[in-house]
């Protein structure tokens, strides 16, 4: 089988990676407004795709990492809110939202389409209505500081909070058989949660829906909050059961609801992906629970191994049940964190009742038999015999878990922990593109009261599709639609700097094989000039070996 490293179709692969981005390091340092219109733009030939989420569909992390790609990014993330923006500001801003107009700069942020000029007049009004200016009217500004993407992003981590918050009081101090107020309000909660996630569905980029699920359940997140929501369904299905009809359903449905809790709660992680230290932390923990996989799966043969055998020779005979199965892996498990159990496996289990020859243990034992063995009155209790054997056995096992095992897992996270460390930046600004892609397309307004914005969405719908021109489609910075001139400009432009970059690239082989050349002739030359510095050295020593043998033939 051929190796990934002189795979033709791999190496193709990486060759046409460093082509994009080289040619968009050339598109970037011609002009770079016109070099993020060519990441956006709408390729009709291939599905009115762009360049930039081939890009990420492809994995190719040096691109989406490229300052051009970073630049779109950033003037999404902040929206029509000024860069220059100071952070206490913010604070202020969001913690009382009605002063943000006064308080915060806006930027124009026409410069992107300024090379799209609409030819329906409607929509160059309704462009240049939307453009951030300092003339701007208040109410204007307030909807432009609530659609930034950076504002929706800390509303909702705001909301999440106040979520835990209210879910945790209900599990600790208020979840009786009979429903409360504050309990009606998580499912309502939940519930514009889960429209948002069909929402999310819905928004995907492509026609099929199979392809959308598709593309949908790719992201491990939208994984884990399916698996959420599915989990909080469940616990409030068994919590609305009777309990006169299924006694032990309330009790289940506390235990569903109290881990659904965590699973809500392990949701604040996607949060870090944001920042530049911890972001690549996520990626680093991912990476490392695949191995963790892996390492689990062997080590569970030396579990199940010492803990059958171990098992075998304590308590021999036992009923075949699911009790014993938990002995016999958890036994040998938390003998991996120090829990060794000595005394039952050397036999002390028991105190000083008698032990059971051939190590049957004391719940064999009949009524009329149970006292005479010193078993007291731990009928049920199950005593270990004494045997030299499972100590040993106890001790072997020990070593390879504690010490070659988790030294192998200890080195496994290392060698996962530098390959990634050396690509920081690059995993942390792939993360951050889907960060701002997700929150780019989000309302503005974060759980429950999004389903205001649900409702005003399901309206705009409706009437663009009766009526078209009096709702135009919202127009996003990861998609620009260009004219048939427009875009024919466009890509004379990008084959312009196509050829150039190959100019230059060529020129570089060529200067890289005369420079090769020139180095191997110059190692040929001082190989021959110290050839030739050594051939008086050779004719002196055949001198002097002609003098020898003339004077060997005297």
């Amino acid at each position: 089988m051929t190796s990934g490293r002189f795979n033709p179709v791999v190496l193709s692969f990486s060759f046409y990676k460093e082509l994009a981005v080289g040619l968009l390091n050339e598109c970037h340092s011609s002009d770079r407004r016109k070099s993020i219109q060519l990441l956006v733009r709408e390729i009709r030939t291939l599905g009115k795709t762009t360049a930039l989420k081939m890009a990420v569909l492809a994995d190719n992390k040096n691109f989406v990492a490229h300052p051009a790609c970073q630049n779109l990014l950033t003037e999404s993330w902040t929206g029509k809110l000024s860069d220059d923006n100071q952070y206490f500001k913010l604070v202020i801003a969001i913690s009382c939202p009605f002063v943000a107009p006064s308080l915060l700069k806006f930027r124009d942020d026409s410069t992107l389409r300024s090379v799209s000029t609409t030819s329906d007049s409607s929509q160059r009004t309704e462009d240049s209505s939307q453009l951030c200016k300092p003339c701007a009217t208040y109410f204007r500004k307030l909807c432009h500081f609530f659609q930034a993407p950076e504002i929706k992003f800390s509303y909702n981590f705001l909301s999440h909070l106040a979520f835990l918050l209210l879910y945790g009081i209900i599990l600790l101090t208020d979840f009786y058989p009979t429903i409360g107020i504050k309990e009606m309000i998580l499912i309502a909660w939940v519930a514009t949660l889960i429209i948002e996630e069909i929402r999310q569905i819905i928004i995907i980029d492509e026609y099929c829906i199979r392809q959308k699920l598709y593309n949908y359940i790719t992201d491990i997140w939208n994984i884990m909050d399916v698996i959420t929501i599915v989990t909080f369904l469940s616990g409030m299905i068994l919590r609305f059961i009777p309990v006169s009809i299924c006694g032990q359903c309330f009790y289940a449905a506390r235990i569903i609801l109290a881990l659904n809790f965590m699973m809500f709660s392990f949701r604040i992680i996607h949060v870090f992906s944001i920042h530049r230290e911890l972001g690549p932390k996520l990626v680093m923990i991912g990476k490392m629970v695949i191995d963790l996989f892996y390492f689990m799966i062997i080590l569970l043969v030396f579990i199940a191994a010492y803990g059958i055998a171990s098992h075998v020779i304590l308590y021999p005979n036992q009923p075949l049940n699911i009790a014993l199965a938990r002995d016999v892996l958890s036994r040998s498990w938390w003998n991996i964190f120090g829990e060794l159990g000595i005394e039952e496996v050397s036999g002390e289990a028991c105190g000083n009742r008698t032990v059971l020859p051939y190590a049957e243990h004391c719940a064999s034992l009949d009524e009329e038999e149970f006292s005479s063995y010193g078993c007291g009155d731990f009928k049920e209790d199950q005593c270990p015999s004494i045997d030299w054997l499972v100590p040993i056995i106890l001790a072997i096992y020990v070593l390879i878990t504690n010490v070659l095992m988790l030294n192998l897992l200890i080195a496994m996270f290392s060698n996962t922990f530098s390959n990634i460390q050396g690509q920081t930046n690059v995993f942390w600004k792939m993360q951050r593109y889907h960060l701002v892609r997700e929150y780019e397309s989000r309302p503005m307004l974060p759980p429950p009261l999004i389903v205001l914005a649900h409702v005003y969405l399901f309206v705009r719908y409706v009437i663009r599709r009766h009526s078209p021109a009096r709702c135009p489609k919202y127009a996003s910075k990861f998609r620009l639609p260009l004219k048939v001139s427009e875009d024919k400009d466009l890509l004379n432009w990008e084959n312009v700097n196509a050829e150039e970059f190959l100019r230059k690239r060529d020129s570089a082989d060529t200067e890289t094989t005369e420079k090769t050349a020139s180095d191997r002739l110059e190692a040929i030359l001082r190989k021959v000039e110290e050839i030739a510095e050594k051939i008086p050295q050779l004719e002196n020593l055949e001198k002097r070996i002609e003098q020898l043998e003339t004077q060997l033939k005297k």
